[in-house]
């Protein structure tokens, strides 16, 4: 019997989270009034939904303020409008990335100098930890707003209670280790393989850049995570006004996160299907129908092709990773090590 060769593996891997996003997403709509969901989305009033887009600009902002912040951190000080550029370029492949592992992509930019890359690579780690456990506390915070079977919400619950409790050793890990090799070379294996090789040796140097996010001014950029998130949320409490649907803020916030937290299950792409049916059970338990679960599972979707395209944009006129090496005085990477 014949067996798949390498490239044959790659694009077996490729396709299996699109294939299963794409069955998951037919078997809800052969279960459903075709005829229905086209009149819900018929009788929406589209200028609720663009206030809900230009708050996914809004954002986009802070998060790429986020991560200058993040970066100012680190001594590394670009100027905000390529941050942006580079920040959203990577849009376009976390949209076809299970678990949207898009972000690495950025990391293509400042590949020419080892010690920046360990520092950028970090920080988009660290901005990966602080959106889930942002998302984490605020899905068990919102849960309770749901009328959902007590197990149910139990469930739930004990479930991001250990996201959280994971987040937690994280942080212990990090101020525990923060003297010793043990955590860079961890870290390391979460990097792609690729680039392995560019951060070998280089322990000290993540030790250094963990020790620089060891400290109280991290709080801020928790602060614009947990604003980024509450935009988020007001984009998809107009999404619901949109389609006249009787949710409140809160309402909207709860069904926002935890369908939010499927899509991050990486068993389909962009959460294709696996959003659609965590939004059509949890609007079973508000007694809303299906059709308006996959209306609003859809303009949600809205959100990320709409980032997309903005990440294309960015594709387009990214500055070439040379470009960031010629600096001004004042801009860009300060030392060729962060200093303790």
């Amino acid at each position: 019997m014949a067996t798949p060769t390498g490239r044959n593996r790659e694009w077996l891997s490729r396709l299996l989270p699109l294939a299963v996003g794409a069955g998951l997403l037919a078997l809800i709509l052969s279960r459903i009034d075709l005829a229905r969901l086209l009149g819900v989305l018929r009788a929406a009033r589209w200028h609720w939904y663009v206030v809900a887009l230009l708050l996914l600009v809004v954002n986009l902002l802070i998060i790429s303020a986020r991560w200058r912040f993040n970066l100012g951190l680190l001594k590394l000080r670009y100027p905000y409008g390529q941050l942006f550029l580079i920040d959203h370029a990577g849009a376009l492949a976390g949209a076809a990335t299970p678990g949207r592992m898009g972000d690495l992509a950025r990391l293509v930019y400042f590949r020419q100098d080892k010690p920046i890359l360990i520092r950028v690579g970090l920080s988009i780690l660290m901005e990966r930890l602080l959106d889930l456990t942002i998302l984490v506390a605020l899905a068990v915070a919102f849960l309770w707003v749901l009328p959902l079977p007590g197990a149910l919400q139990q469930l739930l619950t004990e479930l991001a209670l250990a996201g959280v409790g994971l987040a937690v050793i994280g942080v212990w890990a990090l101020r525990r280790f923060r003297g010793h090799d043990w955590l860079s070379r961890h870290l390391v294996h979460i990097v792609p393989a690729g680039l392995r090789q560019r951060l070998a040796g280089s322990g000290q140097e993540m030790q250094a850049t963990l020790r620089r996010y060891a400290t109280w001014r991290l709080a801020w950029s928790l602060g614009l995570t947990l604003l980024a998130w509450w935009v988020n949320i007001l984009s998809a409490f107009c999404s619901a006004l949109a389609l006249g649907l009787p949710l409140s803020f809160l309402q909207a916030g709860a069904l926002f996160c935890l369908s939010t937290m499927f899509t991050l299950i990486p068993v389909s792409v962009a959460g294709l299907g696996t959003r659609e049916l965590a939004l059509v059970y949890l609007f079973s338990f508000l007694g809303l129908p299906a059709e308006q679960a996959l209306a609003f599972s859809f303009l949600l979707l809205g959100f990320l092709l709409a980032h997309s395209l903005i990440g294309f944009a960015a594709l387009l006129i990214k500055p070439p990773p040379a470009a960031l090496g010629r600096r001004p005085a004042g801009v860009g990477p300060e030392p060729s090590r962060v200093e303790d």
